[in-house]
Formats: structure tokens, C-alpha cells, sequence
């Protein structure tokens, strides 16, 4: 059973993108939470105020969401490349194990051709 084994800069970039995911839920929950309490003290009309409504919430918590989902996509192509490049090693290592073998076996003499005779 082959080990599997995870790069470091990888299992960084997942836990930055875990941590911003965090942050992401907490500050959507908060920016909901806001609009609706402005909305419940009628400070705020939502018809005719969609654009703040929505830039509120971009500035809010949508950059982080993008910024979790970039960071754990860099982590994951950081993964699939380091194992391309430990199987193109395990590849290696096996073929000069096969050219070791093959150097310890006794090889027959061979004989001339004397067709030029």
C-alpha cells in the first residue's frame, strides 16, 4: 500500500482557504443579520436600494468567498503536480532497479559471425 503524502505549501493553502471560508460564513451571517435589522427599523427600503444592497454584501463577504475558493483550488493543483512528479521519481527509481538486476545476471558469450569470411 503506497503512502500518501501531502506538500507543505499545499496543506497551507488549504487551511488559509479554510480560515477564509470561516471568515466568509461569519461575515455573511453578519451582513444578513445588518440588512435586516435596518429593514426591521425601517431605515432602509430595499426597493429601489438593490445596488447598495448588494454592494453592501460584495464588499462584505464575496471577496473572501472568491479568495477561499482560489486558495483552495492553488492547493489542490500544488497536490496533483507534486504526485506527478513523485510518480515520475517512483518510475525512475524502478527502471534503475531493473538496470541493476539485470546487471548482476550472467550474460553468455556471444558468438561471431563469421559470414565475412
Amino acid at each position: 500500500m503506497r503512502r500518501v503524502k501531502f506538500p507543505v505549501v499545499s496543506i497551507i493553502l488549504f487551511i488559509f482557504a479554510v480560515l477564509f471560508a470561516a471568515y466568509t460564513i461569519w461575515a455573511a451571517i453578519y451582513a444578513f443579520t445588518y440588512i435586516g435589522e435596518m429593514i426591521t427599523a425601517n431605515q432602509l427600503v430595499l426597493k429601489g436600494s438593490e445596488f447598495e444592497v448588494v454592494n453592501f454584501l460584495m464588499s462584505n463577504f464575496a471577496q473572501y468567498a472568491f479568495f477561499a475558493i482560489t486558495l483552495f483550488a492553488l492547493g489542490r493543483i500544488v497536490q496533483v503536480l507534486s504526485a506527478d512528479t513523485d510518480d515520475e521519481e517512483d518510475e525512475k527509481t524502478d527502471f534503475e532497479e531493473i538496470e541493476d538486476e539485470d546487471a548482476n545476471v550472467d550474460v553468455p558469450a556471444t558468438v561471431e559471425n563469421s559470414d565475412a569470411e
